[in-house]
């Protein structure tokens, strides 16, 4: 799907994962026994004598409150109320109609029809683009599209998740979409499957009779390696003699996406970055000795987060990359998934990251050692000649 190389994604946020799904049961009674990550030591704690009040005002509201109770709710606004006292923007609740839309963009596919949707002020449902070669797209589905409705529902006014549910139901493998296009109403039948979201687009660029490649990474996904290192060895069989990595926009991802991609560039036994907890200091070293020796420059910007600036840090302290455009968002801590019974996820952060030679970025970011801004020009006509950082990199990769 073609789209704006500096779109961020429509998810509120991205997270750096260390550790994807714990499962996370009910205790009831005893003394249960809980690792604390990154320690070898074991803490003991008596969590029954620990809920003893929650389970109580749990009990009353259940049992006494004046009208009828959600307790699946409850819980949830229960576990919110835990992570608020963090006082830690990264530690939050994702709800089960969040959630979706989150580990579709995490995992880089899902079953579906394959268009983005969008509400506008007064809810009514757009299509703002399909993915190539999806079921969507091949059935002549376009952006500007307004839906009707999805499988006789009328989705005006209706949340937006709830309408991607609908349209990803896995109740039936086809669902009936009404659309209006040029005041004509169209009533299609599209079947679903999976469907691969690409987060790396890949061009090149002719300079001084030199070819610098070019790889724009919209998010660190589950499948997001596996991408980039295709693209890149595509690009290397055209002999180029540096390349531009764009993680302008991309808020993070995976930190095992992000530490195999490094892996590409650097040597063995190379520090990638370093993860500090309450009782020590982590290093996570190159393994593969596979790495490359042209240049290399990142496009970095106000909204290059968490991975994104893992990666910019260390190319920079390691490889020697230039790093282009504006301070990065300053995200420099990392958080484990929780899954929570009823379909939610709990995410809480469990660790710093440091840059190879152990500087800290949160609040701070990741400063470029080349500052250029975007350009007016380029806001006023997008197309990459106006490109200010684009350029400025390709200028200095072909010296």
């Amino acid at each position: 799907m073609k789209k704006n190389k500096l779109l961020s994604c429509r998810l509120t946020e991205i997270i750096i994962i260390a550790l994807i799904f714990t499962m996370v049961g009910m205790v009831s009674g005893g003394v249960a026994v809980f690792s604390v990550i990154g320690s070898n030591e074991k803490q003991v704690y008596n969590i029954e004598k620990d809920l003893e009040g929650f389970s109580n005002v749990y009990q009353q509201i259940v049992d006494m409150y004046f009208e009828e109770i959600d307790r699946q709710k409850l819980l949830e606004g229960a576990i919110k109320g835990m992570l608020s006292t963090l006082d830690d923007p990264n530690s939050s609740f994702i709800d089960f109609e969040g959630r979706s839309s989150f580990d579709d963009r995490m995992m880089g596919q899902y079953r579906g029809v394959g268009m983005e949707i969008m509400s506008d002020s007064e809810g009514n449902i757009y299509v703002v683009g399909t993915f190539d070669n999806s079921p969507a797209q091949r059935k002549g589905i376009k952006s500007g599209d307004m839906i009707i409705s999805v499988d006789d529902v009328i989705v005006k006014s209706v949340e937006i998740e709830n309408v991607a549910n609908l349209i990803k139901s896995p109740l039936s493998d086809t669902v009936e979409i009404k659309i209006l296009r040029d005041k004509k109403e169209i009533e299609l039948t599209i079947e679903k499957e999976i469907v691969i979201i690409n987060s790396v687009i890949s061009n090149t660029y002719i300079r001084d009779d030199k070819k610098i490649g070019y790889l724009q990474i919209s998010i660190f996904a589950a499948n997001t390696y596996s991408q980039f290192k295709e693209a890149l060895i595509e690009l290397e069989k055209q002999n180029i003699s540096g390349l531009v990595i764009d993680v302008r926009s991309n808020s993070g991802g995976y930190l095992s996406s992000v530490a195999n991609m490094l892996e590409l560039f650097l040597e063995e036994d190379i520090t990638l970055y370093k993860v500090e907890t309450k009782e020590k200091i982590t290093e996570k070293f190159s393994s593969t000795g596979e790495h490359r020796d042209y240049p290399i420059a990142v496009l970095i910007n106000q909204q290059s987060a968490s991975a994104s600036e893992i990666l910019a840090a260390s190319l920079n302290e390691n490889y020697g990359a230039e790093l282009v455009g504006t301070k990065t968002y300053g995200k420099g801590t990392v958080q484990q998934l929780i899954e929570i019974p009823g379909g939610g996820i709990a995410k809480i952060t469990i660790q710093k990251w440091l840059t190879p030679s152990g500087n800290y970025i949160d609040e701070v970011g990741v400063e470029p050692t080349i500052e250029v801004d975007l350009g007016e020009e380029y806001l006023k006509n997008p197309i990459d000649i106006n490109d200010l950082q684009l350029q400025t990199a390709i200028d200095q990769l072909i010296k």
